[in-house]
């Protein structure tokens, strides 16, 4: 079993549970509700950041956090959509004060967030959340065990591709608005909050893309990757801590 956008603690708790008894039940988590609470819904522009599942408490995201450090949790993934301000109030009604009337039924569900799932990620390592070793497992490892692209992706071996994120753990950055990233949105969620580590570089098999927040790559220099099944994930999850 495949669980994805796993928010809660209690979801959390199963699953390692779960993963302690040897059954093959794997999760992903995303990068807001790992930086994220239902805090944000608040304010005149809540509405901007409602998506599905929704954001959570501060206990979901600590036991979100631990399932992380414990490799329960497989693989970290972005939920990315972003709809822009008018995309996202397109169908609200506005009350008398003239301000939009908050209904989850009539916003676009989603917001902007691949480019911060690394960042996230860095911080919970400078914050004492989980380790290096446990980052690259959620990040590249257990995604491409799961999904069947070992020996293409997710680690450094002979005959994998040099896929490769250089990161300066001391290099601090607030997100002051849409403007410091590249994600095509006029806004984020994000805004406002503080990163410590952030990522320097990305060399795609061998080949330099992106440097100092820029991109330096070629149109075109996507590769399809054939997956496959892989037998003994699904039989058993006992290598997991490796």
């Amino acid at each position: 079993m495949y669980i994805y956008h796993m928010s809660t603690k209690e979801g959390a708790q199963m699953l390692m549970d779960a993963q302690a008894e040897g059954r093959p039940v794997y999760a992903e988590t995303c990068a807001h509700y790992l930086r994220l609470t239902d805090e944000i819904f608040t304010g005149d522009d809540g509405y901007l950041n409602l998506l599905s599942p929704p954001l959570r408490k501060k206990e979901d995201q600590n036991k979100l956090w631990e399932a992380l450090s414990k490799k329960a949790i497989y693989c970290t993934g972005s939920d990315h959509a972003p709809f822009t301000i008018a995309e996202k109030s397109m169908r609200l009604e506005k009350g008398p004060d003239g301000k939009f009337i908050h209904d989850f039924t009539k916003v676009c569900n989603g917001a902007p967030g691949i480019e911060l799932k690394l960042p996230t990620l860095i911080n919970g390592v400078s914050e004492g959340k989980i380790t290096w070793e446990q980052l690259v497992f959620a990040n590249s490892y257990g995604a491409a065990k799961i999904f069947g692209m070992m020996g293409k992706k997710g680690e450094l071996t002979p005959g994998a591709d040099a896929d490769i994120v250089i990161v300066d753990p001391n290099k601090e950055k607030t997100i002051t608005g849409p403007e410091v990233l590249h994600m095509h949105c006029d806004h984020t969620p994000y805004k406002g909050l503080h990163f410590q580590g952030w990522p320097e570089m990305t060399i795609l098999r061998g080949k330099i893309i992106v440097k100092d927040d820029e991109w330096v790559g070629d149109k075109g220099d996507g590769e399809f990757v054939k997956r496959r099944i892989e037998p003994e994930v699904l039989k058993t999850s006992s290598w997991y801590k490796d």
